[in-house]
């Protein structure tokens, strides 16, 4: 069924990249409409997005039938590169009712940091059209200086929609200095009501992982995926160069997080002993790892593991790190991970925005590198 278009609705898209071709002849402006430019923003991902909103009055395009194509090229300003175009096609369905109000339509794409320019044009099935223009600035704050934005200056792609999708690869050079790492993320909601993961939830934590992967004092990576309120390991990855982030999205796409097994839910200590296990089997293994990396939301299970269960797990002789995740900056009434972060004195980092990951990462990785160059020349 085709989609019915009501009054202040928001089609929201982002637009397919296209070669780079000649611009449109001057358009006509015979279509009605009204173009917001976005500011630049940077992402959790370390990419600026940024884009435009556009109203078109309904009147405009109530019939039979019509469609909307938006073209736009986007231009960095400096170093006389190319502009890389944009499209997208919206089909708009047949109309019979007089609506008052606008359709709102909203397209996107990413940035390095730099000044752009943007040509925007707008054209219905008759031919009838409206354009734009506008600078862009992606420029990171005062505060921000530090943060290595992870497209290069003046550069222009398309927004990723799949926050799974590959990571380029990094050449890494023979370094013996580079950590091996082991990262055990909780795959779930920061809202503990919930019972799926929100696309933010899932594209925060994807982007604190792909933060670590990219860090030069890293070299190999083991991933462990789980859900503890679902008591379930979804995803391993043993050690290498990279994540294999598309398999681990089919994993999470697969899996049921909502979904407890009664058996399962019959254990009072069900969450403490599902976790106790995981931390065992991460730790007890001949891998020898430089560091032992928790990433999730701050959780509070039923019952915490016990100081005896915590004991029995052996001296850890590499430094272990939570970087917990709080995007809506919510308090929290304890933290079960962080009580075994702290048992093992370790280090916890909260991320609320670009600027606390690139931070907290660039710390905990400047500690893993010392450590790790503590302990070969015996100071541990």
């Amino acid at each position: 069924m085709r989609p019915k278009l009501i009054p202040g609705m928001v089609l929201a898209f982002s637009g397919a990249i296209a070669a780079s071709g000649s611009r449109e002849a001057t358009p006509k402006n015979d279509l009605s409409c009204k173009v917001f430019p976005l500011k630049a923003t940077l992402g959790i991902d370390l990419r600026f997005h940024s884009g435009f909103d556009v109203a078109v009055p309904f009147r405009e395009i109530e019939g039979a039938g019509n469609n909307l194509t938006i073209r736009f090229h986007v231009t960095p300003k400096d170093h006389g590169r190319p502009p890389v175009a944009f499209a997208q096609r919206i089909d708009v369905p047949p109309i019979k009712m007089r609506y008052g109000g606008d359709v709102k339509l909203r397209g996107t794409f990413d940035l390095g940091e730099g000044t752009y320019h943007i040509d925007w044009q707008m054209q219905d099935r008759g031919g009838r059209s409206c354009s734009n223009s506008w600078d862009v600035e992606a420029a990171l704050g005062a505060k921000e200086r530090q943060i290595e934005v992870a497209l290069p200056r003046d550069t222009v792609r398309y927004t990723r929609e799949d926050p799974f999708a590959p990571e380029p690869f990094i050449r890494r050079r023979p370094d013996e200095s580079r950590a091996n790492v082991k990262i055990l993320v909780n795959l779930e909601p920061q809202n503990p009501k919930a019972t799926a993961l929100h696309p933010l939830d899932t594209a925060w934590l994807v982007s604190i992982v792909r933060s670590i992967a990219r860090n030069a004092h890293i070299g190999k990576l083991s991933l462990t995926a789980v859900n503890i309120r679902a008591q379930t390991v979804f995803y391993r990855q043993a050690y290498s160069d990279r994540i294999d982030f598309p398999a681990l999205g089919r994993a999470v796409k697969t899996s049921s997080f909502g979904t407890i097994e009664s058996n399962r839910l019959a254990r009072r200590h069900g969450e403490a002993e599902f976790l106790t296990k995981v931390i065992r089997d991460e730790t007890k293994d001949d891998s020898h790892p430089d560091a032992l990396i928790f990433v999730g939301p701050k959780i509070l299970m039923e019952s915490n593991i016990s100081q005896r269960d915590l004991s029995t797990m052996g001296e850890i002789d590499y430094p272990v790190f939570l970087l917990n995740y709080n995007r809506a900056w919510q308090a929290a009434p304890g933290d079960s991970i962080g009580r075994v972060v702290k048992f093992f004195d370790g280090r916890e980092y909260t991320i609320s925005s670009p600027r606390d990951l690139w931070n907290s990462v660039t710390e905990m990785t400047d500690r893993i590198s010392q450590a790790k160059q503590a302990r070969a020349s015996g100071g541990l």
